[in-house]
């Protein structure tokens, strides 16, 4: 009897420690868990426009043809517009257009009030460092133009004189890197919005205005303003749509979208009633 105690007693004793060394392994592969979920950042940008049902772009009202108000309609339209109005179509989202202070953009991202920035947003290494970037959509280029009965005709000839351009532009650093280049000095005066540059120039504030070369040719050619652009680019650039750092899941989501719109014909159509031909990039 003595000896069927002890043998109970025993394997009781056994049992009891496999269950602790059990509980003890558990324990530590679910510390071991939490901690890594804990380290882990979640990216919940597409979960959030996807549960919202709306994607709010932050825009430049005023960057044809890019972006405008139509005369007629009063009515929000462009290339950036029939894309932007496509993505979200096709991702069962409402697009929410929101015309924004160009200077407070990064403060309207990472605050939320914005979802992502879509409006002739040209690509730098600077700026990739601080959003999350999409493939480049569209190619284009940052020029400086002058009123059409202006003296000047080449970079060179803007010595010492004054260029006006957005406040919060990436165009300023292609026209420091030029002037250093060209041993030009040349003074910067920074307004609200590119159309304030324009108007500046046209009451002969400043001598000319650095600009997207194809929202000139626009301005010129079809709202007859008397522009001429200097023939030499301060820099070839790269449209792209900015998305706050870190939002990869949103980022790819409507990359993935703008990749099937490209198997169609949309981007040819779109790009050709905007620009005259098709100078879009996606799926060339």
């Amino acid at each position: 009897m003595k000896n069927g105690k002890s043998d109970k007693s025993l394997i009781l004793c056994i049992v009891l420690f496999v269950a602790l060394l059990f509980c003890q392994s558990c324990s530590a592969k679910t510390r071991a868990v939490r901690q890594k979920l804990r380290g882990k950042n979640y990216d919940i940008s597409l979960a959030r426009i996807l549960v919202k049902k709306e994607l709010i772009i932050g825009l430049e009202y005023n960057l044809p043809p890019f972006c405008q108000i139509s005369l007629l309609s009063q009515e929000i339209n462009g290339y950036d517009i029939d894309l932007i109005k496509e993505t979200c179509s096709r991702m069962g989202v409402k697009p929410v257009f929101k015309n924004i202070d160009w200077a407070k953009k990064d403060e309207l991202l990472r605050t939320g009030e914005i979802d992502c920035i879509w409006s002739c947003f040209s690509y730098t290494a600077d700026r990739a460092k601080a959003y999350t970037l999409s493939m480049p959509y569209i190619k284009t280029a940052t020029i400086i133009t002058v009123m059409e009965k202006s003296p000047y005709k080449t970079l060179k000839d803007l010595k010492n004189k004054t260029i006006g351009m957005q406040d919060g532009s990436s165009m300023r650093s292609a026209l420091e890197t030029l002037s250093i280049k060209y041993g030009v000095p040349i003074n910067v005066a920074l307004y609200p919005t590119s159309s304030d540059a324009l108007i500046a120039m046209e009451l002969g504030q400043v001598d000319g205005v650095a600009h997207d070369v194809l929202v000139v040719d626009s301005i010129i050619n079809k709202n007859r303003r008397p522009y001429r652009i200097i023939p030499e680019a301060l820099a070839a650039d790269e449209c792209v749509i900015a998305f706050r750092l870190g939002d990869i899941a949103l980022k790819n989501a409507v990359e993935s979208v703008l990749k099937d719109m490209a198997k169609t014909d949309f981007f040819e159509r779109a790009s050709k009633k905007w620009f005259g031909s098709n100078i879009s990039l996606i799926g060339r």
